[in-house]
């Protein structure tokens, strides 16, 4: 969830940071360039998260949603850019990730390692802003229908 996550992140930045300027030849980022960074990950992370609670709530219909979920990672995986960079991608395959959450979760906040701009930050957060309305919505509904679904036996 969230909270592992935030755990995850806090880490894995902690070691980025400490690294970063070996790796990079003595460059590290001003603070204002790590708050965006943080911002936009933990955008990404709510995204994340509530998709990950969407496809629980189908649990009010199918037996078992695991299987959703592997499914979930592996089109993140491809459509997230994580396989291959978008840009490399045909054309027609480019737009249908390009209109999916997982190119604002996973490679809007990814590219900005070396696409750090404001027109690419809005962007990233406009689609993840936009993304996280969206699936709360349906969140909201998926749970509603839900409930009515719902029997609860036993005493």
């Amino acid at each position: 969830g969230i909270g592992s996550a935030s755990a995850s992140m806090l880490w894995t930045g902690v070691v980025a940071f400490v690294c970063l300027p070996w790796f990079s030849g003595g460059y590290f980022p001003s603070i204002g360039v790590i708050g965006t960074i943080i911002g936009i990950v933990a955008l990404s992370t709510i995204a994340s998260a509530l998709i990950r609670i969407l496809i629980g709530f189908l649990g009010f219909w199918l037996y078992e949603t695991e299987s959703m979920i592997f499914l979930n990672n592996k089109i993140m995986f491809v459509f997230g850019g994580l396989l291959i960079p978008l840009p490399f991608y045909p054309g027609w395959m480019q737009k249908i990730a390009w209109c999916m959450p997982d190119s604002a979760i996973l490679y809007g906040p990814a590219s900005l390692v070396y696409n750090y701009n404001w027109r690419h930050i809005l962007w990233t957060v406009g689609m993840l802003g936009m993304w996280i309305v969206v699936i709360g919505l349906g969140l909201s509904w998926v749970y509603s229908k839900g409930r009515e679904r719902l029997e609860i036996n036993g005493g």
